[in-house]
């Protein structure tokens, strides 16, 4: 992405930091089936983006299903309170994901814009 097209970053609200480990415990999981119908939606299997991720509750479910996640949150909270997988890539970010311009198949956002 050019440096003219990246978006102004603002200040990020953080509003899960402070229930982070709350947030991971507590917090409903996704249906598989909802998490395998987007899958099958995907153009390819490779690379999937979960950005928002909170603590890692979408890309575990899409790591099911795709070779790769890479897995952005702005809470470094949140992502501290991710569990870890092999082919989960977490990152602290509030709107770079480090992916190359047209390389991930899916891009999935979840609850992050409540």
């Amino acid at each position: 992405m050019s440096d003219a097209a990246r978006p102004v970053e603002n200040e990020f609200s953080d509003h899960f930091s402070a229930y982070a480990a709350e947030y991971a415990a507590f917090r409903p999981r996704y249906p598989a089936a909802l998490l395998h119908w987007i899958a099958e939606a995907a153009p390819g299997s490779e690379l999937a983006w979960d950005a928002g991720t909170g603590n890692g509750q979408v890309a575990h479910g899409l790591v099911t299903r795709f070779a790769r996640v890479v897995a952005t949150d702005a809470s470094a909270e949140q992502i501290a309170n991710a569990a870890p997988h092999p082919r989960i890539q977490y990152a602290v970010t509030s709107y770079d994901s480090g992916i190359a311009d047209g390389t991930a198949q899916l891009v999935t956002v979840g609850q992050a814009l409540h």
